[in-house]
């Protein structure tokens, strides 16, 4: 005869007494995560507590973050509920910053980003400023070597060569026609690299080569989510990559990530906090940081200033910025690095009321950005545009902002379409279109 016999979730009763909150509060915690298309009914959580239910997903990974956010101490899955496959318990769903920078942590943390459970699109989702400052102070702590691999699959240069290709393929996808195009399978990609990683058989040298592979994976996930306005996501992606960059030992690619998050924050956050990321990022990054990816990180650190009204701290980021480029010589990409440096620098001069100077470097920028950087053309032809419309030059500015929507519809990129729309409540709120537009500072919301 089958046993019938309710057994109570234990475990879950006592977070919920440690929070004084009831059945109904954690269904309204969890729908505040989901959404309204995914909220469950208020009772649904007395059959989680009372009747040893197990959610079905993403309702139990909600849980463990809910939990472990009003808490303030890691929730894992299987203290709370056990599979129904049999196979074992579930990664452990941990905190992305307070838990310890190890291996095992880096990965777990690679595991909630890439499985796509919930959409992460409510505020409460976003990482607040405080973790992303703990994540800066601890990304550049001396790492642990990298454990060797004791699975079946043997991982050797193909694999590696493998995983780097398709960064490398995924990332012109991304700068040419958008994040749009890239990020649904740039989440398949992690969730492979990560099979390598649990199932793989290496040894410590290839390992620090395989987890720097998965990091440069996941900063390119969270910058194609970043640029689809999945802020959350982006961030989960970017922290977990901020931690495999750490277990491999590779300062230069955790500056480049936590330079993304700094990125991001300027979107989503205070730009005091973008600063203290991007400088994190340059300070970290040391002499491993080629001098043009240190160039663009102090040209991103000189807008974040800017948006801080600090003029004279920006210029001068800005000058450090092009004499860091000076001593990257001639290569590939450089034209384009360059460009990419000049339109940043536009920007900031754009923030702290310098439009005529702003138009300059914004001019140069987008006449040596190819198609091969379309994503930053169109984003820095917005600028131009606005630098236009604020000198009176409103036909110029209009002929810009048409070479941008031509490129937007070529292109996924949710942050381009953003830049035009604001670009168009801009003109409506200038009569006639004859005289500078206001400042706002939507000029380093549309970032780079």
């Amino acid at each position: 005869m089958a046993d019938l016999t309710y057994r109570r979730n234990r475990e879950l009763i006592r977070l919920l007494s440690q929070l004084r909150w009831s059945p109904e509060r954690l269904a309204k915690e969890v729908n505040e995560a989901v959404g309204s298309q995914q909220a469950i009914n208020s009772t649904t959580p007395y059959h989680w507590r009372d009747r040893g239910r197990v959610p079905r997903e993403p309702y139990g990974r909600v849980v463990c973050e809910v939990l472990s956010r009003a808490t303030g101490t890691p929730v894992a899955y299987e203290q709370l509920w056990q599979r129904r496959d049999g196979v074992g318990p579930r990664s452990l769903d941990i905190p992305l910053v307070e838990a310890a920078w190890t291996p095992e942590a880096a990965l777990a943390a690679l595991s909630l980003a890439a499985e796509r459970v919930v959409s992460l699109h409510k505020p409460g989702d976003v990482l607040s400023t405080a973790a992303l400052h703990t994540a800066g102070r601890r990304w550049a702590d001396p790492s642990v070597r990298p454990p060797a691999g004791e699975g079946r699959l043997r991982i050797g240069e193909p694999q590696l060569a493998d995983l780097r290709l398709t960064v490398r393929s995924k990332a012109r996808v991304d700068a040419a026609y958008g994040g749009g195009l890239v990020r649904d399978p740039l989440r398949e990609e992690a969730r492979f690299a990560l099979q390598l990683l649990q199932y793989g058989r290496y040894d410590p040298e290839t390992g620090a080569r395989l987890y720097a592979a998965a990091a440069d994976l996941a900063r390119l996930a969270g910058w194609a989510s970043f640029d689809c306005g999945e802020h959350a996501a982006a961030q989960r992606f970017l922290l977990a990559g901020l931690r495999l960059a750490h277990v491999s030992g590779d300062r230069a690619l955790g500056a480049r990530i936590l330079g993304c998050l700094g990125v991001q924050a300027t979107y989503i956050a205070d730009a005091g906090d973008a600063v203290a990321l991007l400088a994190s990022a340059i300070e970290g990054g040391g002499e491993e940081l080629p001098p043009a990816e240190r160039a663009l990180l102090y040209g991103r650190l000189a807008r974040a200033r800017a948006g801080l009204g600090d003029a004279e701290a920006a210029r001068t980021a800005a000058d450090q910025g092009f004499a860091a480029l000076a001593g990257a010589g001639p290569g590939s990409g450089a034209e384009e690095d360059a460009a990419e440096l000049h339109g940043l620098v536009g920007e900031t001069l754009l923030l702290i009321s310098d439009p005529e100077a702003a138009a300059g470097h914004l001019d140069r920028a987008v006449a040596e950005l190819g198609p091969a950087r379309a994503r930053s053309r169109a984003l820095l032809l917005v600028r131009l545009a606005e630098a236009r419309l604020r000198l009176g030059r409103a036909e110029e500015a209009g002929r810009a902002a048409e070479q941008a929507r031509a490129l937007d519809v070529g292109m996924r990129s949710p942050r381009v379409t953003a830049a035009l729309a604001e670009y168009r409540r801009r003109v409506a709120r200038t009569p006639g279109a004859d005289r500078p537009a206001p400042s706002v500072p939507a000029a380093r919301r549309t970032t780079r």
